[in-house]
């Protein structure tokens, strides 16, 4: 495969940068962010800073930006956890109470509105995107969906 443009060096991408506005004091620091999240990594984060294509909003800086990539990249983390930890608690309730045992009211603290709790649980079925919900769905019928 050919490109049209050759590939820039750290130097000519902070240049670049700067001709869009934003805003780069420590040249050094902006070479170490440019060889640890790449250009077009970084200019993904860059778009919610810019009022038009390539046009930085004022006093932008690729700090602002570093900000945003790094709030991102802690949030997946984020989202690992809470994986693992929803992972560990569907098996431990399934193994101890079966494969629908967390919709069963009297598997509930006390504590729990049982009605409220079940009425949230079909809420975020119904509003869920998530592809293993879809597919149970449909490859199910009615009665086996997931509260009983």
């Amino acid at each position: 495969m050919e490109y049209s443009k050759p590939p820039l060096s750290y130097e000519q991408q902070i240049s670049l940068l700067e001709s869009r506005g934003l805003i780069i004091q420590n040249k050094e620091e902006a070479r170490h962010i440019l060889r640890r999240i790449s250009y077009y990594r970084l200019s993904a984060y860059c778009i919610p800073f810019q009022s038009a294509k390539d046009c930085f909003n004022e006093n932008t800086t690729i700090e602002n930006t570093v900000e945003l990539y790094n709030f991102d990249q802690d949030l997946e983390s984020i989202q690992k956890v809470e994986i693992f930890l929803r992972t560990l608690i569907t098996y431990h309730i399934a193994l101890r109470y079966g494969a629908f045992g967390y919709a069963d009211q009297k598997n509930l603290s006390p504590n729990i509105d049982k009605q409220k709790w079940v009425n949230d649980l079909n809420d975020a079925l119904q509003r869920s995107k998530e592809i293993y919900i879809s597919h149970y769905k449909t490859k199910y019928d009615e009665s086996k969906h997931f509260l009983i």
